[in-house]
């Protein structure tokens, strides 16, 4: 009886040659990081040490298959995303990040269309093409019968571990001429790989997703102790916290544009106008949490273990509020819908695409309606706006088209083309003065309740607008434009009675450097509440308040220094007041 063949244990040329183009192809986001000169070029030891980790692991991951095939099947979802992931590090230097990652799973496809603008064909033929690649490599590996034999496979696995091993020796060494020298910085490398890291990075937005499913139930037992304290005012005191949408200070008139974009604010007596405040993140997703929580850039997940200024005021004897003209993508899926749950009454008015969501005004009738529930019950509520989100020309109705030509009207753009530079403008600006229109009202509501209150209005960050050599729109390129931001309050003659000095200190500080950093300890200490790890010195509202080293968390997920990029982008803060 003749003997079954056996397939062969090695791969023919063809097979191999295939093989060899498709691990070019998936270590290329490594060699465009390494051979493109910035902070890990392999001309440095941190580069050099990035170069070696990520082909070790990359040696590694194909020394585990003995079938190539298998793992190039295994691999396809990674081909798909290549050209994005190679996008993100030639426009920033960087690996993707988990946010990034988030923010793709959670994002809107119409929004994603207008920022690839003209890049959207060349991607979907970039894409198709690393597909067809992908299956005629797949298809010549598997009919070749190709497989590994085990001593090959041992050598590379070998050789994988060897390379990490060496990594790991020299950062224990910690050598001067190498910034990555420490075993966090070691694991960060490993992260910022592809495919191994980006794999890690996909696990690590699960987790994510994970904690935010049950944070209510992780944050039930935690208590602020919080408690009023100082004079008791019976009729109950109202403070609202406007969170705006990507308005940037140097288009805001009240802080030295020159064109009027806050024309009813600016006839508004007693409003303090802050110069120099910035905020705490560049994204949406990670700039508000950090507002509404005790997180900041050096410690970003701390919001995911305590409770936000919502549950600071519930235990404080305050009904609270949180009213969303944004988008809630799910009751727990997202890290702002997670916390907004903490508030008494919670509605999201948003469900719809970017380009049909409500305007901002949608937001004053329920907020009249919580300002005059009977009662003397002091309240707390934050509206969280949709404000100057892209695209402006949505943002406003036809009353407030007043400089033109705007938005309205085109067809067929996209947030990068330089060609609609001018009606972008016309349109953001646009979007500017209708946020002054719904603040405005605001205070008029407030007003109309003749009770003590008080407005704090600070968006999560600004906007780029086309502003340097580098051409920038939109955000999520850490720089200064989104950086400096708003910063607002305003009082009732009957809480500027109540409490003067407070709101002595308030106008006090209104050219200090501050940040969003000192939103939640300024918030609080304005509705006089005080808590277990109260810091006065971060509250503006307090005369024991010191300015502080001012750091935001980048696009990369790295905290750095908020002065360091003002300086790069030589972008002068507001003009002080005279």
């Amino acid at each position: 009886m003749r003997a079954t063949p056996q397939p062969p244990t090695s791969c023919d040329r063809p097979a191999l040659r295939w093989g060899l183009v498709l691990f070019v192809l998936l270590s290329s986001p490594n060699l465009i990081l390494t051979l493109s000169g910035g902070e890990k070029s392999i001309l440095s030891l941190p580069g050099l040490s990035f170069f070696v980790l990520s082909s070790g692991l990359a040696v590694l991951l194909v020394g585990l298959f003995r079938r190539p095939w298998v793992l190039v099947l295994a691999c396809l979802p990674l081909f798909a995303v290549l050209p994005l992931e190679i996008y993100f590090i030639r426009t920033y230097q960087s690996p993707s990040t988990v946010n990034i990652i988030a923010s793709a799973f959670t994002g809107d496809r119409h929004e994603a269309l207008q920022y690839l603008g003209r890049q959207l064909v060349p991607a979907i033929l970039v894409i198709t093409t690393l597909l067809t690649l992908w299956f005629l490599g797949l298809r010549a590996l598997h009919q070749s019968h190709c497989a590994l034999a085990p001593r090959l496979r041992f050598s590379l696995v070998a050789v994988g571990c060897l390379s990490i091993i060496v990594i790991f020796g020299k950062n224990l060494a910690k050598t001067d001429l190498d910034l990555d020298a420490s075993l966090a910085q070691t694991g960060i490398n490993i992260e910022r790989t592809f495919p191994v890291g980006f794999l890690l990075r996909i696990w690590r937005v699960h987790e994510e997703h994970q904690r935010l499913r049950h944070i209510a139930e992780r944050i039930a037992g935690f208590r602020f102790d919080a408690r009023r304290s100082g004079q008791t005012d019976e009729a109950g005191l109202n403070l609202v916290l406007v969170i705006g949408e990507a308005l940037r200070q140097s288009s805001w008139s009240l802080g030295g544009y020159a064109r009027e974009t806050a024309p009813r604010l600016g006839r508004e007596p007693g409003l303090v106008n802050y110069t120099d405040a910035t905020a705490a993140a560049c994204l949406t997703r990670t700039a508000v949490p950090l507002m509404i929580s005790r997180a900041t850039a050096t410690d970003p997940d701390r919001h995911l273990e305590e409770k936000t200024l919502l549950g600071l005021f519930s235990e404080a004897g305050y009904r609270t509020w949180w009213l969303s003209n944004q988008f809630r993508i799910g009751i727990n899926n997202t890290t702002i819908s997670a916390h907004a749950v903490e508030a008494d009454e919670v509605t999201f008015f948003n469900d719809s695409e970017l380009e049909q969501t409500p305007f901002d005004d949608v937001l004053l009738a329920p907020l009249a309606r919580a300002l005059t529930e009977p009662g003397p019950t002091h309240r707390f509520l934050i509206l969280h706006t949709m404000g100057n989100h892209w695209d402006y020309g949505y943002r406003y109705p036809d009353a407030f088209d007043h400089w033109r030509p705007s938005l309205r009207g085109l067809t067929n753009y996209h947030i990068g083309a330089p060609g609609i530079k001018a009606n972008m403008i016309n349109a953001y600006d646009n979007a500017t003065r209708f946020t002054d229109h719904v603040l405005a009202e605001i205070i008029a509501l407030l007003k109309a309740t003749r009770r003590p209150g008080v407005l704090v209005f600070m968006p999560d960050h600004g906007e780029n607008l086309f502003d340097d050599a580098r051409g920038f729109t939109g955000h999520a390129h850490d720089s200064a434009w989104e950086l400096q931001v708003p910063l607002v309050f305003w009082a009732t003659d009957a809480y500027r009675a109540l409490y003067p000095n407070a709101w002595q200190q308030v106008i006090a500080h209104r050219d200090a450097p501050v940040s969003a950093d000192n939103l939640f300890y300024s918030v609080a200490e304005l509705a006089h509440i005080v808590f277990r790890g109260q810091q006065p010195a971060l509250s503006v509202a307090s005369s024991t308040f010191q300015p502080a080293p001012r750091r935001f968390l980048s696009i990369t997920g790295a905290a750095l220094s908020t002065e360091a990029v003002l300086r790069r982008d030589r972008s002068p803060l507001v003009p002080k007041r005279q």
